[in-house]
């Protein structure tokens, strides 16, 4: 048989943990040694009976939680080089950490954060995931403002990059506010989600969007992408997104 896609991997992760009804996990932590701690944590409490630990992300985050900037943005060309470095280095360290820490039969998945300015258009963005893959991403996340982020999430997809899209509040780009709290940004949001996925996006991440609609886009269903859901409630069938570190 022809060896699995990443897109396969991810979306038949997800469609296991519905069938058992269990908890998909999604973890945002950055350096190896919150790789190995997790690692030990699930294998001595025995979480993984009870919830899947499915992914884990390199967030862009770190330089809020660990470097004390206030914000995700990089306004200038040089800020941009150096937030890509920061990234790889930390893809290669909690790579190395994830061989060590999970046994590959349950390893999970890793998902690497596009940083401002490396997903501006369609060739930066391929350069971008070109390098982040070589150091260890399997997944990349590209958040979703524009028809220009959807152009570079379109030209990811085809040149056969697996891409989880991120829906409503964005940190480089979004206002902190809920989202899909009235009927029209549901419908774009609803909208939204059936557009990445026509593109080629093998999944979600829906941050601090309105619990109904988290709920609706988590119902399971053929067409549906699995979700990952961050400070946006709880549905039965729904992935969660977890901070190690508060970025608060």
């Amino acid at each position: 048989p022809a060896p699995m896609s990443l897109w396969e991997f991810v979306v038949g992760q997800a469609r296991e943990r519905v069938a058992r009804q269990s908890l998909g996990l999604k973890v945002n932590l950055y350096r190896g040694y919150e790789v190995e701690a997790l690692g030990q944590a699930m294998e001595s409490l025995d979480l993984m009976r009870n919830c899947r630990l499915e992914c884990l992300m390199v967030g862009d985050s770190y330089f809020m939680t660990h470097l004390g900037r206030p914000s995700t943005r990089l306004e200038t060309v040089e800020e941009q080089v150096w937030g890509m470095d920061q990234m790889l280095t930390l893809l290669q360290e909690v790579r190395g950490a994830m061989t060590r820490a999970f046994p590959a039969y349950r390893r999970p998945f890793l998902l690497g954060d596009m940083p401002d300015g490396a997903a501006t258009t369609p060739a930066v963005a391929l350069r971008s995931a070109e390098v982040m893959v070589e150091a260890g991403a399997e997944v990349l996340k590209v958040e979703v403002t524009s028809d220009a982020s959807l152009a570079v999430l379109e030209a990811l997809c085809q040149e056969g990059f697996a891409v989880i899209a991120h829906l409503g509040y964005t940190p480089q780009g979004g206002v902190t506010r809920r989202y899909g709290d009235t009927l029209a940004e549901a419908r774009e949001i609803f909208a939204g989600s059936r557009r990445v996925r026509d593109l080629g996006a093998c999944g979600l991440v829906l941050e601090m969007v309105g619990e109904p609609v988290n709920q609706a886009l988590c119902r399971p269903s053929p067409q549906a992408l699995p979700v990952y859901s961050i400070f946006s409630g709880k549905a039965p069938c729904g992935g969660q997104s977890i901070n190690v570190w508060d970025s608060v």
